[in-house]
């Protein structure tokens, strides 16, 4: 029931995400995202961005496609320009106009800097990152409820799948 609603819903618009990390999880993503009907990363953050950019150039994009911003403004024009972004500065792409933010770090302070900066930004997330989903989920819960946001462990990690 919940999947054929999402469906429908992917139907009426796209959603744009910003994926926090560009290792293993975050490179697949970007990749799976091009596949994915409904969904485009907008926005990588990644310490080292040639890794951002070789996610997205992994992923069919060329180089023409791709910027890297240093600054809100620059990446703002690039997102309207049709580009997706790279950035080293992750709470810069938060401010981004997107909808979601994918957190996959791996780093627990770092993720939960940028989980709770997400929703104060009014922005959607998807925590793949499994220690600070496991101490402060509860509580960015709670915070995404009240805001009418969603905060969600992505499933396929270990909390997620034993909670199901």
């Amino acid at each position: 029931m919940y999947l054929e609603t999402l469906r429908r819903s992917a139907q009426d618009r796209t959603v744009r995400a910003l994926v926090i990390g560009a290792g293993e999880y975050g490179f697949s993503f970007v990749g799976q995202s091009r596949r994915t009907p409904g969904l485009t990363v907008s926005a990588i953050h990644a310490r080292r961005v040639e890794r951002g950019v070789a996610a997205f150039k992994h992923a069919g994009l060329p180089d023409e496609a791709i910027a890297i911003c240093d600054d809100l403004a620059t990446a703002k024009a690039a997102l309207d320009a049709g580009k997706v972004v790279v950035s080293s500065d992750a709470l810069m792409l938060i401010r981004l106009p997107i909808d979601i933010v994918v957190e996959s770090t791996g780093a627990p302070e770092a993720a939960a800097v940028h989980a709770d900066a997400a929703l104060r930004n009014g922005k959607h997330v998807a925590m793949v990152s499994k220690e600070p989903d496991s101490v402060v989920g509860a509580l960015f819960h709670r915070k995404a409820k009240a805001a009418g946001l969603v905060y969600t462990p992505v499933d396929g990690d270990q909390p997620s799948l034993l909670m199901q």
